[in-house]
């Protein structure tokens, strides 16, 4: 993972003052909390090192991971939900039985992609993370 150092006394007095929020934004960019980590579908980064919020300035980095998908998981993805990708609100990455499979949740209904064996495919995707079209390179 490529890290980016950062200054960001202001957000980090934000989440002290109130005590770690679910969600914070800073320059436009909006950062979900996920109990170790702010992060940012969006921007496709985390925002770590906020664990030592009572100074009054923080020493954060930005990590940026690689791409969340591959070329052929992106084509195949975007290629399957592209006919109603504005409807889309998540997609989630799930284990069960020692295998792992793909839902597309739009409102009113779920579809499940065919399982794979676990860490086979769709490394990229973090097990239970929701992610939207445009955090996994989808958007039209």
């Amino acid at each position: 993972m490529r890290k980016k150092k950062i200054n960001f006394v202001d957000l980090c007095m934000m989440i002290r003052d109130e005590r770690q929020p679910e969600e914070v934004t800073h320059d436009g960019v909006v950062y979900h909390w996920d109990g170790s980590d702010y992060y940012s579908q969006d921007a496709g980064c985390y925002l770590t090192g906020m664990d030592d919020l009572a100074y009054l300035s923080c020493n954060a980095c930005i990590e940026y991971g690689d791409p969340v998908l591959d070329d052929i998981e992106r084509k195949y993805l975007r290629g399957v939900i592209l006919p109603f990708i504005d409807e889309v609100d998540v997609i989630v990455k799930e284990e069960f039985n020692n295998k792992e499979a793909i839902y597309v949740h739009t409102p009113g209904s779920v579809m499940k992609f065919p399982s794979f064996p676990k860490g086979k495919m769709y490394k990229g995707m973090r097990k239970g993370q929701y992610y939207n079209p445009k955090a996994l390179g989808l958007e039209k």
